[in-house]
């Protein structure tokens, strides 16, 4: 069998396109298109013994986010930034059907996703470490296209399942080590745990070289 994909994906982003309340509003705006192609040869009980079966469908995607930064000094070593940030997000997929075997409606999927994370870096004047922590919110959900709708063998089904929003929280602490002005050495555990689907921990170590 062959399978081909390929999708292109534009955009653009302005990183300070506005001031807010001290802090800064940045936007971004992406659009891509995908095509998927397909050909196998199915087996079957009658002469040739196979049929040919071919696939083609495309998708445009269609996404656009503005997010706030925040930063604020706390004491002299001690340094506060907040995040939040919201994504709008809209994906169309175009009917598809391989011969009588399977096919699906078109669909469009459009979701929403906030945002929220604070952060708190510690780091003495002169100290060549640092320590830091925070915590953070995401919020996901499908606003529309839940539903698709199949049909598998002249028999028509259509599915929901799954879940169509979820809350998911985030830990995050780490640490730096200054090692030469060029590099420096970094360290970071991530505790995250959504309402539904996700339970995961993840310790990064690693080498910071600038040139």
């Amino acid at each position: 069998q062959t399978v081909r994909a390929n999708s292109v994906l534009i955009g653009a982003l302005a990183p300070q396109l506005d001031s807010i309340r001290g802090g800064h509003l940045s936007a971004k705006a992406l659009i891509g298109y995908a095509t998927h192609r397909g050909h196998r040869n199915v087996l079957t009980n009658t002469t040739p013994g196979y049929v040919d079966v071919t696939a083609s469908y495309h998708s445009l995607l269609a996404l656009a986010g503005l997010e706030g930064r925040w930063q604020h000094t706390v004491k002299a070593h001690l340094i506060g930034k907040v995040t939040a940030g919201l994504d709008l997000s809209a994906e169309h997929f175009a009917s598809y059907s391989e011969s009588a075997y399977f096919s699906w409606n078109e669909r469009t999927l459009t979701e929403l996703l906030a945002r929220i994370e604070g952060t708190i870096t510690h780091q003495k004047p002169g100290n060549k470490s640092s320590l830091w922590g925070g915590l953070g919110l995401m919020q996901y959900a499908v606003l529309s296209g839940k539903s698709a709708d199949y049909t598998i063998n002249t028999t028509t089904v259509s599915f929901s399942g799954g879940h169509h929003e979820d809350l998911q929280a985030r830990l995050q602490a780490g640490m730096r080590y200054q090692l030469m002005p060029n590099s420096a050495l970094t360290a970071s555990v991530d505790l995250a745990r959504s309402r539904y689907d996700l339970h995961s921990v993840q310790a990064y170590l690693g080498l910071v070289v600038q040139s």
